[in-house]
């Protein structure tokens, strides 16, 4: 028993022991920690490289201390305070002396253009050093370099026209404006009429500006624009019935079937509608487009049967499909 005590308490002095080394060391480790040091000269240093065509990698070097957030940049090369903005940036906090970031132009608004880029990093005072001790004595900070950018591999010129045609559409066009589809494409280039989605409407839009007026064709008057091309895709085409073992009837490939009460329609791409049920009278008579059934025609003609009406394919999965889209 007395073994054992001797053992009991060797051990809890051997623990003690070790429990009071560890204040010193740590008093030691505070003391040899060295204060921010506001820097005689301040500086910001950037490298660009274009890792692929929309992708560029910033190496930023810094003598300030942390923390600093900076704005990276990649704009054009050249622009004047009147052009239309091309180029994109982010905010990037500083880790270090270094530090690497990749910036993806892909995420820009509108996709850049090929063309001569400035790589910039600017420290702004007034926000980018927030938390930092010597916050509001750091004076703005900029740097730049020069790459060369693939982007879109679409023209600068292309780019410049384009937004300015967006920005006409933005200042001048206005709901209940009457339509006038050659004046608008005197301004903005030729345009592609689709299905809206927006009821009664067509989609008028114009790459050439990359925009979309939606268009009442009851009123003939614009309802409202929409950035990028807002024509509605068909939902419905002989390639997607044929796929799912159902008869398409018509003489078109694809269009846009509704329902409105229980009157079935089916617009054409050109944005022409056509009753697809007897409820449907108010719309232009569907035989314009109702395919022939050729096939059923020349057995009967085999089989010695002469006139009679002419047979065309059964609509019936049509108007079963319309069905679903009736309220």
């Amino acid at each position: 028993m007395q073994k054992l005590g001797v053992i009991l308490t060797a051990t809890a002095m051997s623990v003690g022991a070790t429990g009071c080394s560890k204040v010193p060391e740590a008093k030691q480790e505070a003391a040899s920690a060295k204060p921010a040091v506001m820097p005689g000269k301040p500086s910001l240093t950037v490298l660009a490289k274009m890792l692929n065509g929309k992708r560029v990698e910033f190496t930023i070097g810094t003598n300030l201390p942390m923390p600093i957030e900076v704005i990276v940049s990649v704009d054009l090369h050249g622009q004047k305070d009147s052009d239309s903005y091309i180029g994109y940036s982010e905010n990037v906090k500083l880790i270090g002396e270094k530090t690497v970031f990749v910036v993806d132009t892909t995420k820009a608004t509108r996709p850049l253009p090929k063309g001569s880029y400035d790589a910039t990093v600017r420290f702004v005072p007034r926000w980018g050093a927030a938390g930092n001790p010597f916050d509001g004595k750091i004076p703005e900070l900029f740097a730049e370099t020069h790459l060369d950018l693939t982007g879109s591999g679409g023209s600068v010129s292309d780019e410049q026209r384009s937004r300015q045609r967006q920005g006409w559409v933005m200042e001048n066009v206005v709901s209940g404006m009457r339509w006038n589809q050659s004046a608008v494409e005197g301004r903005l280039g030729k345009s592609i009429r689709g299905a809206s989605e927006l009821g009664q409407h067509e989609t008028y839009y114009f790459p050439g500006a990359d925009m979309s007026l939606l268009v009442n064709r009851l009123t003939n008057e614009v309802t409202t624009w929409r950035k990028g091309n807002a024509i509605v895709p068909p939902n419905a085409s002989r390639a997607t019935f044929v796929a799912r073992g159902l008869n398409w009837p018509l003489t078109v490939d694809a269009g846009y079937l509704g329902c409105t009460g229980s009157a079935i329609y089916f617009t054409t791409l050109d944005g022409v509608s056509y009753g697809v049920n007897g409820a449907a009278a108010q719309y232009k008579n569907i035989k314009t487009i109702w395919a022939s059934d050729k096939k059923m025609m020349g057995e009967l003609r085999a089989a010695g049967v002469k006139g009679g009406q002419e047979l065309r394919v059964n609509i019936g999965d049509m108007i079963a499909e319309g069905q679903k889209l009736c309220s």
